[in-house]
């Protein structure tokens, strides 16, 4: 069935009194809409390594993001290279929020594979993180300004590198 199109009703400006703080309320709704927050970490050069088969900080100084929420679902996104020296072994990822809880299980004790993984068919080269996007949803995180930490691990021992231009974002959905 075909919808019918009617005219648009016409306002009486003086019939709509909105006050400065009601249009500020809509102004701000809007703006939300256009820029939900967001707050981006990108490693433009070197490499970072480890060894370590527990979840452990990729590097506080360059992945560490810090951003207001309001109670909606959060997107963690992560893209670049990995890999891990031992070929079919694994390198996996987990987000830690507010040196408390991660992730992966809203928990202080992460799940054994994190969010995101990267397996490595062979030693070299690197595998691609494709951007790959876990969503949180807004329930499971108050509204206030709030700490993500990139965390990872190898699945076995051997070294777990990732490559530079790697880049971890984290957004609120509207």
């Amino acid at each position: 069935m075909a919808t019918l199109w009617t005219q648009p009703p016409v306002y009486d400006q003086q019939a709509i009194d909105l006050t400065r703080a009601e249009l500020e309320k809509i102004s701000n709704r809007f703006l939300y809409l256009y820029a939900p927050p967001r707050a981006i970490a990108t490693a433009r050069s070197g490499t970072f390594s480890t060894t370590s088969v527990a979840f452990a900080p990729v590097d506080n100084n360059v992945f560490s993001l810090t951003m207001e929420t309001s109670g909606r679902r959060i997107a963690f996104s992560l893209l670049g290279h990995a890999r891990h020296s031992v070929a079919g072994s694994n390198v996996l990822f987990d987000v830690l929020i507010d040196d408390l809880t991660f992730a992966s299980s809203l928990t202080g004790t992460p799940l054994v594979d994190g969010i995101w993984r990267v397996r490595s068919v062979v030693a070299t080269p690197a595998q691609s993180i494709g951007g790959v996007t876990y969503y949180l949803e807004g329930t499971d995180l108050i509204p206030a300004v709030h700490n993500f930490k990139l965390y990872w691990r190898g699945s076995a021992a051997g070294t777990s590198t990732l490559e530079a231009l790697t880049q971890f974002s984290v957004s609120e959905s509207p």
